[in-house]
């Protein structure tokens, strides 16, 4: 099948070609000419919610929606990517029998009544075809799943930003399970970027797409938070599991505690930031987040094991933005304190869409760090090629 390129103009000459709604007049397209923030209406708590999450999503580095002659709506094809979701990807995405079954069976019944839910669902299915290792040799097979994930990734957003812009106890629930999904895309995606598909150009470093899956993280929490007890008695409700309602118990610890400056390694880190940044307003910021590290690696090995991909997402949960932006100008230290970080992702490895990341993380941030704190990772790599995965 011939794929031909939109030219993203509105409406683009693809949609026009096959009478279809065109999402640039709607949807990506404005967002990238005209950056107009839809109006957001106040959660329960009294904040907006937030567009963390369709924001990491827009700026992947994803081809443009590629000339698949389709209408808007469903098509046959479909009924197989649904079927390969149920029967094969939500085996993938955790070990528990539970919440194996909430993917495979509660979050299609979900969408049988939200198209952007079933787009984005379908979206993840063909993705995970495209890693698929039968196919992995057909070049132009893998570049048609990768382009078909990418047409209903599109389709999934216009309806998600209308109906987070209103979200309310009625709508909570599929736009939870559409933010979940959307977080494993974007993991997703930069697994398939830093990989070999044929066609794909590496668009955007590690540590950028990293922090973008950071922004993220805080864009669920912020939808989940007010809506928590809804989305607890829901069909969706053994996503939050136990190891969640860890994670809410170790968000409590705020201040350095004395286990953390008396062992190593993040002694040895409190000191490094303390010397680094002595009296300054940064230092602060750099401590909360290795507190917040540390918390997260005690989660780690408190949780259940074999360990759910959540446990990658709790220190990015907890961190605070001033943290985040640190993060994102890739100063010296946040290199080091994410060097770390690269332990949890390892353990984590054998997740599909986490497949990679530490690897490439730590390599470019080994490349980036100034000379004089290159030492600094030897620990973190030393870990991560040495250390089996959990559960496997």
């Amino acid at each position: 099948m011939a794929a031909l390129n939109c030219n993203e103009q509105q409406p683009c000459h693809n949609c026009i070609k096959y009478q279809s709604n065109c999402i640039f007049v709607t949807d990506l397209g404005q967002q990238r000419r005209n950056p107009v923030h839809p109006k957001s209406s106040m959660s329960k708590a009294g904040q907006s919610p937030s567009t963390s999450v369709i924001g990491a999503v827009e700026s992947l580095p994803v081809p443009p929606l590629c000339d698949l002659a389709r209408t808007a709506g469903f098509e046959p094809r479909d009924l197989e990517l649904m079927h390969h979701f149920s029967t094969s990807v939500a085996k993938t995405l955790s070990y528990r029998n539970d919440i194996q079954d909430v993917w495979a069976i509660s979050l299609p019944k979900e969408a049988y009544s939200c198209d952007y839910l079933m787009h984005g669902l379908l979206a993840i299915s063909s993705l995970h075809l495209s890693f698929s290792s039968c196919i992995l040799s057909n070049r132009e097979k893998r570049r048609d799943y990768a382009d078909l994930s990418t047409y209903h990734l599109h389709r999934s957003l216009a309806g998600f930003r209308e109906r987070l812009a209103n979200i309310s106890t009625e709508n909570c629930v599929p736009l939870f399970g559409h933010s979940s999904l959307m977080v494993i895309n974007v993991c997703a995606q930069s697994a398939l970027e830093s990989g070999s598909q044929p066609g794909r150009e590496h668009l955007a470093s590690h540590i950028d797409m990293l922090m973008k899956i950071f922004n993220m993280c805080r864009g669920v929490e912020s939808i989940l938070a007010p809506y928590r007890s809804e989305i607890f008695q829901s069909s969706l409700s053994s996503l939050l599991h136990d190891d969640y309602r860890l994670t809410n118990a170790y968000r409590s610890h705020h201040n350095i505690d004395r286990t953390l400056t008396e062992e190593p390694p993040f002694a040895d880190l409190v000191n490094l930031i303390q010397n680094e940044e002595r009296g300054s307003q940064k230092q602060n910021e750099y401590l909360d987040a290795l507190t917040k590290l540390r918390t997260a690696f005690r989660f780690m090995h408190t949780a259940s094991q074999p360990l759910e991909p959540g446990a990658a997402f709790v220190w990015p949960i907890m961190l605070q933005r001033d943290s985040i932006r640190l993060f994102m100008h890739q100063t010296p230290l946040s290199l080091v304190l994410l060097a770390h970080y690269c332990i949890i992702l390892h353990y984590l490895d054998g997740y599909w869409f986490l497949h990679g990341w530490h690897k490439a993380l730590l390599t470019e941030i080994t490349e980036t760090l100034p000379s004089d704190l290159k030492t600094w990772v030897v620990w973190p790599r030393k870990e991560c090629w040495a250390i089996e995965i959990l559960g496997q």
